[in-house]
């Protein structure tokens, strides 16, 4: 039979069996995200390929100078490989020698046991943290002879543009309308607009007659055409031909008919545009699709057989890849100090649970507290793990290719002293952290030795007074 619910009384619910907080999932948020190194690494050697080889023709020293910055980034690179190898090595040790016997020194009531393990992880946390401000500072100084070569090139791009055909000042032709301003006064041009539209009402009408107006549309055909080099003297020499009885030229397309030609309208010669005492005019139309013209102020036109062959407009392009490149060098030092950062973290929580290593074994709760906590601790080593090893295994082979993009790009024609220095960067071989299929350990990384490396750390020793700091 049915009961009702309200009849009946409520019955007693088991309550549910304690799950102990140490078996607890613990997924803590990624410390950082070495992606983003990544792409900021390759963005940066991009922009810095682009802009040498848009100035390595006409501007051959700030060539070498971006060279020998993709020499330093890319030594900058391999020490960041190196350095994250390094991490992922400490991370392994940790979660697989240090966390079980710490566990094991909790459980045997020996917190002595525990106190040497986790000093032994503080002097491997110090090592990162110095590899990190490393790293910080070698972004910092590369950034900073980054920006002196802007300072250079923004230099020198004003004056070659102070010193282009464009920007100086040449002497406006006699007879050019384009530099109206200087040769009517404005009181003339205002008549001229006010007989345009006087001349259009007539038109319009049909009542009109140049022998009437006595030739005053002359100055109304100045102001409808203002072209260079088409002023009053070269409309005066519409008359000149029939004046002295020269025969008007035919056109080709009428000579190559045969018969009576079609008598056509005189082209005189004084209408072509005179050429400026500056330098030699070209006219002629342009038949290059690739070809750029620039217009100067006296009607002159100054022609260049391709777009990159201006004076400083190859320049501009290398000083936005420049730019560019900056931008990214300070990303990639803000990532370093949040690298930085986050190590000072993992400080912070190893001392936390040395704290609680010390009364874990006086009572359960204490107990499970500080099984909470090595969970999470451990938690956090196997997400930076995963995080260095992905980075060491994707780098490789940009890095790579980046390498051989230099290489391809010297063969264009990049002076033959950057040879040696590129062909020792790309012998220097450095064996990345990877997880081989058939092993669990991590594969040491092998250092680099080249004069250029190692003058990177006699830098950064001097900087800060240190007597060495092992790579």
């Amino acid at each position: 039979c049915l009961e009702h619910p309200w009849l009946v009384g409520e019955k007693k619910k088991a309550p549910p069996a304690p799950q102990p907080v140490a078996v607890r999932a613990v997924t803590p948020r990624a410390p950082f995200d070495l992606r983003e190194l990544l792409r900021l690494q390759v963005s940066l050697g991009r922009s810095l390929e682009v802009a040498c080889l848009a100035c390595r023709s006409q501007h051959p020293e700030l060539a070498a100078s971006i060279r020998e910055t993709i020499m330093q980034a890319q030594l900058l690179w391999q020490q960041a490989v190196k350095v994250i190898g390094q991490y992922a090595q400490v991370s392994r040790k940790v979660i697989e020698t240090v966390l079980p016997d710490l566990n094991l020194a909790v459980q045997e009531s020996t917190p002595e046991l525990g106190y040497d393990l986790l000093s032994m992880v503080e002097s491997w946390i110090q090592k990162m943290t110095a590899d990190s401000e490393k790293m910080h500072w070698l972004c910092s100084e590369l950034s900073k002879h980054l920006e002196k070569m802007i300072t250079q090139a923004q230099a020198q791009q004003l004056q070659l543009k102070n010193a282009a055909p464009e920007a100086r000042a040449a002497p406006p032709a006699p007879n050019a309308i384009c530099d109206a301003a200087g040769q009517a006064p404005p009181s003339r041009r205002q008549d001229l607009f006010d007989e345009l539209e006087v001349f259009a009402n007539k038109i319009s009408r049909g009542n009109y007659s140049d022998e009437n107006e006595g030739g005053q549309s002359r100055d109304l055909v100045d102001l409808l055409f203002l072209s260079p080099g088409f002023g009053p003297g070269a409309l005066k020499a519409l008359e000149a031909p029939a004046e002295t009885g020269e025969g008007s030229r035919e056109l080709p397309e009428r000579k190559s008919h045969g018969g009576d030609p079609t008598p056509t309208a005189a082209i005189p010669e004084s209408l072509s545009p005179e050429p400026s005492s500056s330098g030699p005019a070209s006219h002629e139309p342009m038949t290059d699709p690739n070809e750029f013209a620039l217009c100067t102020t006296g009607g002159e036109v100054n022609r260049y057989p391709d777009y990159s062959s201006t004076p400083y407009l190859p320049l501009l392009r290398a000083l936005y890849q420049l730019r560019s490149v900056s931008s990214i060098l300070q990303e990639c030092t803000a990532f370093w100090g949040h690298i930085e950062s986050t190590v000072q973290e993992l400080a912070r929580t190893k001392d936390h649970t040395q704290a609680l290593l010390r009364h874990a074994a006086k009572s359960a709760g204490l107990k499970e507290r500080f099984d909470q906590r090595l969970a999470e601790y451990g938690a956090f080593w196997a997400t930076l793990l995963g995080l260095c090893e992905q980075y060491c295994q994707e780098v490789q082979p940009a890095l790579n290719k980046m390498m051989v993009d230099v290489r391809n790009a010297e063969a264009l024609g990049l002076p033959n002293g950057t040879a040696s220095m590129l062909s020792k960067v790309a012998d220097a071989k450095c064996t990345l952290a990877t997880r081989s299929k058939g092993s669990a350990g991590l594969q040491t990384v092998s250092s680099m030795t080249s004069p250029n490396q190692s003058r990177l750390n006699t830098g950064y020793r001097k900087h800060h007074g240190k007597a060495s700091i092992s790579a």
